[in-house]
């Protein structure tokens, strides 16, 4: 048998899981920038990217002007030059984090994107599951309606899931 909290808003209840996984994701406000606090952006083509530090590891935030598609990756080295493929280099290897670690990189990484998405005008935000793991996570964010109202109140609204995509329309 599982837990449930109440859910004040809506006069009713919510599983004890669905209220973590919604608390456990919402922007955190965080340093950011090619010096991993000055708020500055790359530019690469149609591609954006910027930067934050969490304990030891590096990790940059990426958007794809064009597509909107919006990715992270994570190094423990920063790169020693700001060319792109230099860039990709670094952050290309996938880390495992633990599920604690996870959601507090992907608050950051969340609260990152949302001021790109500001910055560019961007009318889509595109989640990529590039992995099951992945995927599986972004499934269970698409049904918390907790989150699902955080994105709304941010601007941006989810509408639809579409092979590993995810998108969300400014509203």
């Amino acid at each position: 048998m599982g837990a449930f909290v109440p859910d004040e808003e809506n006069e009713t209840f919510i599983s004890f899981r669905k209220f973590i996984l919604s608390e456990a994701i919402l922007p955190k406000q965080t340093e950011f920038g090619t010096d991993m606090k000055n708020e500055t952006w790359l530019r690469f083509k149609n591609i954006t990217v910027t930067f934050f530090k969490h304990n030891d590891m590096f990790y940059n935030v990426s958007i794809d002007l064009d597509s909107n598609d919006v990715g992270f990756g994570s190094s423990d080295k920063f790169p020693e030059n700001f060319k792109y493929k230099t860039i990709q280099e670094y952050f290309t290897t996938t880390r495992k984090h633990s599920l604690e670690n996870a959601s507090v990189i992907f608050n950051k990484v969340f609260y990152v994107i949302l001021i790109g998405a500001k910055k560019y005008n961007i009318p889509e935000v595109i989640f990529q599951g590039d992995n099951p793991e992945l995927r599986s996570f972004y499934d269970h964010l698409m049904e918390n309606t907790l989150f699902l109202k955080r994105m709304k109140t941010e601007g941006y609204e989810f509408v639809r899931k579409l092979g590993r995509f995810y998108i969300f329309e400014r509203i």
